[in-house]
């Protein structure tokens, strides 16, 4: 349903874009038209005033359309992604030569495709050890924070879903911590930091 309203409002936008050059050129043409039968029609001596007159009205519609236009360029520039995190967080392994598998979603509820999405996670009672599979995560600033860019070939279109490549990593926790909270911070083009928090829970022993 969401994709459908979605597809529809931009038909909309695109066909008020059309009417707004269709408007233009019929403006021309009218104005253009009344000149020629101003000028041919009017005797010698009030033509050119007639005609300035038409034009200076002329100019006055066009520069109302530029308005227009201008307007309806600025609210399109003021559309943005919206990017909503889904984490499955799974359950955290005491051992530490045991991987712990995370898994992201990311879901677009914005009117714009979002692009050069990168993802950061950062554990608190607990440091990433070693990935395991791929190259598409790396360390951060320290061993807390893991890191993922998706670079210029993620796209996340309007009302679509985009599975961020799983974590799969062994994982180094504190003494006696029972619960491994994490901060997830999302960056995209054109967007504030998207910042969401979620409570992985340690394997009991």
């Amino acid at each position: 349903m969401h994709i459908v309203l979605s597809s529809l409002v931009a038909h909309i936008r695109a066909g008020r874009l059309r009417l707004l050059v269709w408007a233009v050129i019929v403006v021309a043409v009218v104005f253009t038209a009344i000149a020629v039968l101003t000028f041919a029609v009017v005797p010698s001596a009030d033509r050119w005033t007639d005609v300035g007159a038409v034009f200076t009205g002329g100019a006055f519609v066009f520069a109302c359309i530029a308005t227009v236009v201008a307007l309806v360029a600025y609210q399109q520039s003021l559309r943005r992604p919206r990017l909503v995190l889904e984490a499955k967080d799974g359950i955290v392994p005491r051992d530490a030569e045991k991987p712990w598998r995370l898994g992201l979603t990311l879901r677009n509820n914005g009117e714009v495709a979002a692009r050069f999405v990168a993802v950061r996670v950062t554990l608190e009672n607990a440091e990433f050890k070693r990935v395991l599979e791929g190259e598409a995560w790396h360390l951060g600033s320290d061993s807390h924070v893991l890191q993922w860019e998706g670079g210029g070939d993620t796209i996340i279109h309007p009302q679509w879903e985009h599975k961020v490549p799983t974590i799969y990593a062994r994982v180094t926790l504190s003494d006696q911590a029972t619960k491994v909270p994490a901060t997830v911070e999302v960056v995209a083009d054109g967007i504030r930091t998207v910042t969401d928090r979620f409570v992985a829970y340690v394997e009991e022993t």
